[in-house]
């Protein structure tokens, strides 16, 4: 059964099988997910709405997902490493499955590649003209150079004023460059499941940026499998933002980014975010 209306988006889950080939972590044995794992998962922490990364899994679950409509919607996996076929594949998904599929989510640091190639332009151009926001994994493997961080996405926000990005940040110290990216930028988001420094008052992560750009600018996700948010991670994390953003954080940036179809319509509020 539904459970009751709850809005907290999880703007980034990933289905396991992929989550193992990025995290180079888990057991190789373990069942992949399906909707149910995952819905149950979302249940536990009450989480309203998944926005799964879906790769091998994306088939099964999109078929899956339909016995509890608009709970999960999905981004297609972008392999950096094989940018032709991937770009084919993101088309053909977004076509067959454009009910669903809400955006296209890559990891540029995993794959060792510097997002500002000109191999990736296709993407950038394609996202941009469907109104696909581009979700881009900042951390997650070990160091790569000036790529890996948010100014690389951060030039791609400059060069395609179009195109909707948003920056996962899933742990760990947040980059420096992001309040002056987020504050120049307006097509430029970040994801993070990292509220533990959520008091505007803090000088250094979530906290100086909710002092610095707002919370108009920043979203929820966890960034990891059904296993990961089993946690009370989402409850007990969003509940630490200041009253006054916490709705932001909770799902009217992640509506205003992935759009309305995230939740019901007479659920969404007409007024612009907070700052």
């Amino acid at each position: 059964m539904t459970p009751a209306f709850r809005p907290i988006v999880d703007a980034c889950l990933y289905e396991a099988s992929l989550w193992r080939d990025l995290a180079r972590e888990g057991d190789p044995d373990r069942p992949a997910d399906d909707a149910a794992s995952i819905l149950a998962a979302m249940d536990r922490t009450g989480v309203s709405v998944g926005l799964v990364v879906l790769d091998r899994e994306l088939e099964r679950i999109v078929a899956s997902a339909g016995r509890q409509p608009g709970r999960l919607f999905g981004l297609v996996y972008y392999d950096a490493l094989d940018p032709e076929r991937s770009f084919e594949r993101v088309r053909t998904c977004c076509e067959e499955h454009g009910d669903m599929i809400l955006g296209v989510a890559t990891a540029f640091p995993c794959a060792g590649r510097d997002p500002r190639l000109r191999v990736y332009a296709p993407l950038y151009e394609y996202c941009a003209r469907k109104g696909l926001p581009l979700q881009c994994r900042l951390g997650g493997c070990p160091p790569r150079g000036e790529a890996s961080r948010p100014l690389a996405v951060g030039v791609l926000a400059g060069v395609y004023p179009g195109l909707t990005l948003v920056c996962l940040h899933d742990g760990g110290d947040l980059p420096h460059e992001m309040p002056d990216l987020l504050g120049r930028f307006s097509n430029l988001y970040l994801a993070t499941n990292d509220w533990r420094s959520a008091e505007p008052r803090r000088r250094s992560g979530v906290g100086s940026l909710l002092a610095q750009v707002g919370s108009g600018r920043l979203l929820f996700a966890s960034g990891g499998t059904p296993a990961t948010v089993a946690d009370p991670l989402a409850r007990g994390a969003v509940e630490r933002v200041p009253r006054r953003h916490r709705e932001n954080v909770r799902w009217r940036t992640a509506a205003r980014v992935f759009g309305p179809r995230l939740l019901p319509t007479d659920r969404l509020a007409a007024t612009p975010p907070m700052r």
